[in-house]
């Protein structure tokens, strides 16, 4: 059995959705998505986290006379980054993130990388 360390933290998420689509009108859209992320004090003052994401939705056609555009995406994304704590109010980081969507509809599909800097103030 897994035994996390002092200063670990682990998550586990999910979710669903249905609503009105606020891009196209008369569709419904269904979403699912699950992630999981994990964050790690290495130091007393660093730690290191990571979270991967996975998510699917489908566009319902809720008129039937406008032909069918019913379509389906799903989506996965990982993220991680390295955190150092200054002081007790100020905390900066670098992180990297990946991004895919794969669409029914090319147009909407894509991939995409961040690299970054963050800088937290906690009042």
């Amino acid at each position: 059995l897994y035994e996390p360390r002092h200063g670990t933290s682990l998550s586990v998420g999910g979710q669903r959705g249905a609503s009105a689509s606020q891009l196209f009108a008369a569709n419904f859209l269904t979403e699912s998505a699950l992630d999981f992320s994990i964050r790690q004090r290495i130091y007393e003052d660093f730690s290191l986290s990571g979270r991967v994401t996975y998510g699917l939705g489908e566009y319902q056609q809720l008129n039937p006379a406008a032909g069918k555009v019913n379509r389906d995406y799903s989506s996965y994304g990982y993220y991680t980054d390295v955190q150092w704590r200054i002081n007790a109010r100020l905390t900066a980081g670098l992180f990297y993130q990946y991004l895919s969507r794969v669409s029914d509809l090319t147009a909407e599909s894509y991939s995409a990388n961040q690299v970054g800097l963050s800088l937290s103030l906690n009042l």
